[in-house]
């Protein structure tokens, strides 16, 4: 989430996922660590994003997401929590990054 580093379009912090995995998701996570940093302005929060790949896939299977709040020792926060990189009715082939609806059935 770029209010959380400031970092938008940054190249080094960009990765391919999907909406679910991002909007629905990591979303989740991301206003949790805002709501906190409002409540304590004068806190940290060491945050990181690890993309999971497979061999020599060209898509991440997915992300590990890590937070822990430095003054009160990780009371406030602290999380490490993986997140799938798919989206329901998808498929996505990780190794060309390809993908296509699911067709379902009547």
């Amino acid at each position: 989430m770029w209010k959380l580093s400031r970092l938008n379009a940054e190249p080094k912090n960009l990765a391919t996922m999907t909406e679910w995995c991002n909007q629905i998701v990591m979303t989740k996570f991301e206003y949790y660590l805002t709501d906190y940093l409002k409540e304590y302005p004068d806190r940290h929060i060491l945050y990181r994003i690890t993309p999971v790949f497979e061999g020599n896939n060209l898509v991440a299977k997915g992300f590990l997401m890590e937070a822990y709040s430095v003054e009160d020792s990780g009371y406030g926060v602290e999380f490490c929590v993986f997140i799938y990189n798919n989206e329901p009715g998808i498929t996505i082939d990780y190794s060309t990054g390809k993908s296509h609806y699911i067709e379902m059935g009547n």
